[in-house]
């Protein structure tokens, strides 16, 4: 946990407040970390002055995750690229955490370019 009182005291250019929270921030890998989060959970257009943030990932709610979980990869890979451009996705896992209500979690593999620092990130989708 990082409080911070003046942003200006943080040694990076790469801050964001923490999502949740009232005067903390993350940096480095947590901040590429919740950027990904925030791609993958967010719908695109749903943003004021910011409508390519996200992806379209909503379109494959309520569907048999064997059958769209390829579509979903290809959705987010595409995503993550272009908008999160100091991470290099290595995979992307989907499963159901709560099957008989269909909630589906994504297990993110990847490397921080800058640093070769490899991380994973579990994000629930719905």
């Amino acid at each position: 946990m990082t409080i911070v009182k003046d942003v200006r005291q943080l040694k990076t250019k790469y801050w964001q407040h923490k999502a949740g929270t009232i005067g903390e921030v993350v940096t480095e890998a947590e901040d590429i970390g919740q950027c990904l989060e925030t791609i993958a959970t967010t719908e695109k257009g749903t943003v004021p002055h910011n409508p390519n943030l996200g992806s379209n990932m909503m379109q494959f709610q309520d569907k048999p995750l064997n059958v769209v979980a390829p579509k979903m990869k290809v959705v987010l890979m595409k995503d993550f690229n272009v908008q999160e451009s100091r991470a290099s996705i290595d995979s992307i896992e989907f499963y159901y955490t709560d099957a008989k209500n269909g909630h589906v979690d994504v297990k993110i593999a990847y490397t921080i370019k800058t640093t070769g620092e490899k991380t994973t990130r579990e994000i629930t989708l719905w």
